[in-house]
Parts: C-alpha cells; sequence; structure tokens
C-alpha cells in the first residue's frame, strides 16, 4: 500500500493540500487490505500513480476504521457511498478553499467500483480542472503536522454545505446528486445483460456474479435518495427515545422535534423513491418507529379525492358525515373515529397536494356549542367559496392529532375550541403551518344575544387562504430562482466540460490554422 500512497485515515488533509499545490483531484479508494479486490485495485493504482506522479491518492482501509471511536465521521460516510459492501470503492473529487483558504473536498468528479481504473484515468482531467479554478486562493498552513486524528464533516471527501449539516443530512446531500437517470440506464443495460448471460447457460454463467455485483450497485444508487432520509429519521427517532423520562421543558421541546422531522424526513424518502417502504422489512423498521399498520399502509397508496372519496362532504370540504361521527361519539369508539378521521385527513392533504393550493383544518370537538355553530352557519358556505383556492378539512381535533404529526405538524390547542390552522403542502405531503395560518376565538364566533353567531368565519379563514396563497407563491418564486441558479451553475460546469473535451478533439485532429467548432465546422 506504501508504494500507492502515504495518505490515509490518519492525515488525509495532507492529500487536500498537496492537491490544490499540484492543481489536481483527491481520489479516495475504500477497501480492506484482506480483500483480493482491493489488492487488484491497489496494484492498478500504482501503476496509473506511476503515470501520474502527481495524483494524491487516500487509502481508507476498513479494517482500520470499523471500531475505532475516532473514525466515527468516516465509518458514516464509507456506510452512506458503499452500504458495507466488500467490493473497492473508489471516488474522485476536486479541491476547492475552504474556511480561511484550506483545501478541502469540493465537487464529486466520478465514482467507480472494482479494481478497474481505466475511467479513473480518463476522469482525471476533470478533477484537474475544477481545481486548477482555485488557483492562487488556496492557504496552505506550512510546516503543520499533517495529521488529522478526528474527522470533521468538512474535512470529508464531500462539498462542504452551505450552512451547517450533520453527517446524515450531509448523506442526504450526495445521495441527491446521483444522476438518477444515469442509473435508470444502467440498470436497465445491466439486466438486460443478466437475461442474456442466464439465457446463455454455462457460457453465460461466469459473467452472472459480476453483473449482479452492478446490479446490486445500481438499485443502491437509485434507492440513495430514499435510504438516506430513512436512516436519519431512525437516528432522530432513536434520539428521541432516548429523551424518555427528561421533564424539562427543552428536552420535551427537543423529543417532539425531532420526531416531528422524522416523519417529515420519512414521507420525503417514499416521495423520492415511491414503493421504498414496501417491502416487508421495510415496514417493520417503520414499525419500530412508532408507525401503525394504517400509517404504512397510507405511505403505499394514494387515497381517493374529490366526490370518490367517502369522507368527501361536499363543497369542497372533507370530513367524517355528522351521523357517522355522532355514532362513534355515542359508542365512545373513538379508535373508529380516528381512523375515519385519518382518511378524510389524507383525502384533503393528497387534494391539496395535487391541486397545488392551501389546506385549510377546522377542528372540532365533542359537545362544542361554538363548534357546531361553525357547522351549522359557516363551513359549508365558506367552503365552497374557496373551491380552487383551498381545500378544507373539518375534522374532530384529538382524533386528528396522530396523522398530522405523521405529516410533520404537531396539534395544539393553546385557548380551546375551534379553532382553525392553515397549511402550505409541499410534494411529500408535509406541512408547514403559514405565518398567519391560525384562526381562534372571536375570529370565527362571537355571542349575541341570539345565541353564537359564525359569521366571523365567512370573512377571517378567506382572508387567511389569500395570506396562505401569497406565502406559497413567494416560496415556489424563490425555488424557481434556486433551481435556475442551479441550472446554471450545471450548465457552466458542462460547457467547461465541452471545452476541455473539444480541445482534446483538437489535438487529436491535429487541425491547424484551422478549430473545428462543434457545430460541423471549422473556423479560422
Amino acid at each position: 500500500m506504501k508504494r500507492v500512497t502515504n495518505w490515509d485515515a490518519d492525515n488525509f488533509q495532507g492529500a487536500y493540500d498537496a492537491a490544490a499545490k499540484n492543481g489536481t483531484g483527491v481520489t479516495f479508494v475504500v477497501g480492506s487490505l484482506n480483500k483480493k479486490d482491493t489488492q487488484d485495485t491497489l496494484k492498478n493504482l500504482e501503476a496509473l500513480k506511476a503515470k501520474n506522479p502527481n495524483m494524491q491518492i487516500v487509502f481508507f482501509d476498513t479494517d482500520k476504521i470499523k471500531d475505532d471511536p475516532k473514525y466515527q465521521g468516516l465509518r458514516d460516510w464509507v456506510q452512506k457511498n458503499t452500504n458495507n459492501d466488500d467490493l473497492s470503492f473508489m471516488a474522485q473529487y476536486s479541491v476547492r478553499p475552504g474556511e480561511g483558504g484550506k483545501p478541502v473536498g469540493d465537487k464529486l468528479i466520478s465514482t467507480h467500483w472494482g479494481s478497474d481504473t481505466t475511467t479513473l484515468d480518463e476522469q482525471q482531467k476533470y478533477g484537474k480542472m475544477y481545481t486548477e479554478k482555485f488557483k492562487g486562493q488556496f492557504k496552505i498552513q506550512e510546516g503543520q503536522p499533517e495529521v488529522t486524528p478526528q474527522v470533521k464533516p468538512s474535512d470529508k471527501p464531500s462539498e462542504k454545505p452551505a450552512g451547517p449539516q450533520n453527517p446524515q443530512q450531509a448523506a442526504i446531500a450526495e445521495a441527491d446528486k446521483i444522476n438518477q437517470q444515469a442509473v435508470s440506464t444502467d440498470l436497465d443495460k445491466v439486466n438486460a445483460a443478466i437475461a442474456e448471460a442466464q439465457k446463455a447457460g454455462e457460457a453465460g454463467a461466469k459473467q452472472l456474479p459480476e453483473l449482479f455485483a452492478q446490479q446490486k450497485k445500481l438499485q443502491a444508487m437509485r434507492e440513495a435518495p430514499a435510504r438516506t432520509r430513512k436512516e436519519y429519521a431512525q437516528k432522530l427517532y432513536a434520539d428521541a427515545v432516548a429523551l424518555n423520562g427528561k421533564t424539562d421543558k427543552q428536552s420535551l421541546e427537543q423529543q417532539e422535534a425531532n420526531v416531528l422531522e422524522a416523519h417529515r424526513q420519512i414521507n420525503d424518502a417514499n416521495a423520492k423513491v415511491p414503493g421504498y417502504f414496501a417491502t416487508d422489512a421495510a415496514k417493520q423498521e417503520l414499525k419500530a418507529m412508532g408507525y401503525s399498520d394504517k400509517a404504512i399502509e397510507n405511505l403505499g397508496r394514494a387515497p381517493a379525492t374529490g366526490d370518490k372519496s367517502k369522507y368527501w362532504l361536499s363543497d369542497n370540504q372533507y370530513g367524517v358525515p355528522e351521523a357517522e361521527k355522532q355514532k362513534m361519539y355515542d359508542a365512545g369508539d373513538s379508535a373508529a373515529l380516528e381512523a375515519a378521521t385519518r382518511e378524510a385527513l389524507e383525502a384533503a392533504i393528497a387534494d391539496a397536494k395535487a391541486k397545488g393550493v392551501p389546506l385549510v383544518i377546522k377542528y372540532g370537538l365533542q359537545g362544542c356549542p361554538p363548534c357546531i355553530a361553525m357547522d351549522k352557519q359557516a363551513m359549508g358556505p365558506t367552503s365552497k367559496d374557496l373551491t380552487g383556492k383551498a381545500v378544507v378539512a373539518n375534522v374532530d381535533g384529538p382524533a386528528a392529532e396522530m396523522v398530522l404529526r405523521e405529516h410533520g405538524y404537531q396539534l395544539k390547542a393553546p385557548n380551546g375550541f375551534p379553532f382553525v390552522d392553515g397549511f402550505d403542502v409541499n410534494a411529500s405531503g408535509n406541512l408547514t403551518r403559514g405565518q398567519n395560518g391560525h384562526l381562534e376565538g372571536k375570529q370565527l364566533t362571537v355571542p349575541t344575544t341570539q345565541g353564537l353567531d359564525a359569521s366571523p368565519t365567512k370573512t377571517s379563514i378567506p382572508q387567511m387562504v389569500e395570506g396562505l396563497r401569497a406565502e406559497r407563491a413567494a416560496r415556489i418564486e424563490r425555488e424557481k430562482q434556486a433551481s435556475a441558479e442551479a441550472a446554471k451553475q450545471a450548465q457552466e460546469a458542462q460547457q467547461l466540460i465541452e471545452a476541455e473535451m473539444m480541445k482534446k478533439l483538437n489535438e487529436m485532429m491535429r487541425i491547424n490554422p484551422y478549430q473545428f467548432s462543434g457545430d460541423g465546422a471549422t473556423t479560422k
């Protein structure tokens, strides 16, 4: 191994420094020295290093880092990228100046499985190209020891986030960079090759182990956006469980926040890779996080909406029909009420998400006079007036608590019932209450000599919806601008790559004084 590199888990900052000095990328190699595949990889890298003396290679020995607590950060990175597979793994990164000009990992240039280094050699020019963009901006502390015993997120071979990230969030960010279209294309090719090899009988049998390994890797890449979010959710839930028994305000608030964020991550995972939670193993993982069978079932289906839903009350309003709800109240059947309320809310959330409009939820309570007044006087006409502007749900408050939590919102009733919340619903079905998305008290009903008057509802809810729509429009515009900026950066990066390729093509064609322009013509 020393013939290939001196950089390892203890001193890899030195590889960043050397790459910054020489204007190259850094190649990280993950494997076990006890495995033949890793030995073959190092042998091929030795030959590649002889051809490219400035090539910076870091070797992470999985046997060395597997138990020592100081390597926990590296183990997390290795697990997220390799799923702890036995095949050797290589990842090439360019280098950029971090805080104070310190060289740190920047763009992921390429990843490679197994011992073949041919494509790694071809991709080195891009690591060099991106690193050289920062020439003159690096500040390397000369004479400082090149040993980094504690691994920090910014030291790991991944792009430094704009804000603070824990290892799980960093893993999600890396997973989201995977070109899923390319993965799907490659997976189709591998599946086709497996089918052909199986048809070939004994002649194709020798190819199958490698093909199955490639298939496994591609499937892992396809599922990475969901898997990393699920693992983050599991970590959040475990941290919440660890706070059981704590009674101080800070611990209780942290516990609640962790549970809600865990649910949001699960919803995001389900949206990123539909069907990810369909396997028995995945369902058991969800059950370990407190998910009921019904909640798990809802992750795997799209509820009926509109008049196709059993809980469509009419006039743009979802809820449990009054007669059915009263029977449950009379029987004291809270489980049935919760199940019906779940169905009604799931349909309302799906409808609002599909239509791209806010969701308004009115919460009532059994035997609550103001709640009854709202239902009789205001909810029907108000819901009808909001058609096309918002979706409305009218539910029992306590029965709604669990399903709302599963969509990332903790229901609270600071001043009793009734009250109204207004939400933005994102693509994953997660709920975010608007800045002014809460109404209660005199905003909904007022006492008069003739009894309770719910006419304020007809004014306050539409006003709230206008505010929610404005907030949603502003959010979409921010996301649109961010997406445009990301697309611009990707285009600029592609142009640099294409320019480098055209330069190489011109060198190969030796066209002089004419230059190949790439559009089918030559120019002087």
